[in-house]
């Protein structure tokens, strides 16, 4: 009985919630100044996320099919190598990635501004200018 009402209560919901979307709303398809550069970066990182899964799967299928002997002979264990996949796959160039990521970041945040930012002569009025209107409204009962 449960599911039968999930079958019809779920699809249900997912047409309500998708009937408010009238447009296309991707990263790609961008619309705004602020949107063209954000969607700048979401492509590159999108490209980087492919091009390393291709990286990674080349490396799986290079270690599944090399040719590692027989079982008539055994090579000794080897406990050292490796270390610089390590360091490099491991630290080093996530390490860079994450770095330029970062920085690329942090100007889109600088070029986009909150609030009165834009053009302000001193860094007094931009402070004042990003302070929160609050208004507090009491009253006694």
């Amino acid at each position: 009985m449960l599911r039968r009402v999930l079958s019809v209560v779920v699809p249900g919901a997912a047409l309500l919630v998708m009937a408010g979307c009238h447009a296309l709303q991707s990263t790609f398809d961008s619309h705004g100044p602020a949107a063209e550069r954000i969607s700048h970066l979401s492509l590159f990182m999108t490209v980087l996320f492919v091009v390393i899964t291709a990286i990674m799967w080349l490396l799986f299928g290079y270690a599944f099919y090399r040719r590692r002997g027989d079982l008539t002979e055994h090579a000794p264990i080897d406990t050292s190598g490796g270390e610089m996949w390590i360091a490099v796959g491991g630290i080093a160039i996530p390490l860079i990635v994450l770095s330029i990521l970062f920085v690329w970041g942090l100007a889109l945040l600088r070029a986009f501004p909150i609030h009165g930012m834009h053009g302000g002569p001193s860094h007094s009025m931009m402070a004042h200018s990003m302070k929160p209107d609050i208004l507090i409204v009491g009253h006694q009962w």
